[in-house]
């Protein structure tokens, strides 16, 4: 008999004095379970006038990302990626955008948590493929060539029983080939193998997409994945790249980082370089291609092939 285990949750909301309905009691301790449930800590909670405001105002935005994705605010923004012997693009990284009605251009950090607790993760991954795939194919047709992509799939999305299948039949729709697409996933996606993410690992590298581990270094990691899954490409977080110039300690911890990815025949690409000075470390430091606004701000999709185009020429 298998074991059972059960965890309970509570939300607590006390009415004496307050003059409470009856309504309203019952939503206070509505609110409360709900963040006992979502609390790691916590299994029991008091009910937190702030807290609900905070989930009142949260849940309305999730509405909004909801919306968005029906009238189709989101959109593509591109950042050059350089490859540092030749000085020459070989690719790009895609960027979501938000196009916000009353906020402007709002970037990923603003909203993706807030999507991922809404459940739209997967959604806005499958947004960002297909316009990636449509938007090259437009650009093949005016006899751009604009090299590879780099999509950034999120821990869960990556999990997904349904992601290979996904993707393979978006590249379809296009006809998009497989080596023009790479896809980025955190180091969070492999440090926890389940069987449905080694399986996806397996079956998208079958179909020839290279795969790169975005942000290395800001998790606690044994490393040992980047010996059971051949991943091509590592990318170094722009934490490390800001202070890499003027700290010591910093410009050691990217050398190292640098060295695995060399002695794994990776090739590493640092984020967010900004100063010509950050570049000539790097070079020194043997690492391969480079990002960040030295280069190029991110430009939207309809102006990246001019921007590319002028880049070159530099």
């Amino acid at each position: 008999m298998d074991d059972l285990n059960v965890r309970l949750f509570g939300g607590i909301s006390i009415s004496e004095g307050q003059n409470l309905t009856a309504d309203t009691f019952y939503q206070q301790a509505q609110a409360a379970l709900y963040e006992a449930e979502h609390s790691a800590l916590e299994q029991l909670k008091l009910y937190n006038p702030n807290t609900h405001n905070a989930m009142v105002d949260r849940l309305r935005f999730q509405t909004e990302i909801r919306t968005a994705l029906d009238r189709k605010q989101f959109t593509v923004f591109y950042q050059p990626i350089i490859d540092l012997h030749g000085r020459t693009i070989v690719g790009k990284e895609a960027l979501i955008r938000w196009k916000h009605p009353v906020r402007g251009i709002l970037t990923p950090g603003h909203f993706l948590t807030t999507a991922e607790q809404g459940g739209f993760i997967e959604e806005i991954g499958e947004f960002m493929l297909h316009e990636v795939c449509s938007q090259h194919k437009s650009w093949e047709k005016h006899g751009h060539d604009l090299g590879w992509v780099a999509v950034n799939i999120s821990a869960n999305h990556f999990r997904s029983p349904h992601f290979p299948s996904r993707v393979q039949s978006i590249l379809h729709t296009y006809g998009t080939p497989p080596n023009l697409l790479r896809i980025e996933i955190t180091e969070d996606a492999m440090l926890s193998p389940t069987p449905e993410a080694i399986y996806n690992f397996q079956e998208v590298r079958n179909m020839g997409i290279r795969i790169a581990i975005d942000d290395f270094g800001t998790a606690y990691s044994t490393l040992d994945y980047l010996v059971r899954y051949p991943m091509e490409t590592l990318k170094i977080d722009r934490t490390f790249i800001d202070d890499i110039d003027h700290d010591s300690r910093t410009a050691g911890l990217v050398r190292s980082l640098v060295g695995i990815g060399k002695n794994l025949s990776m090739a590493i690409v640092a984020e967010g370089v900004e100063r010509s000075n950050q570049l000539d470390i790097l070079q020194a430091m043997g690492c391969t291609e480079a990002q960040g606004y030295l280069f190029s701000r991110p430009v939207p999709w309809e102006e990246y092939p001019q921007v590319a185009l002028e880049l070159e020429k530099r």
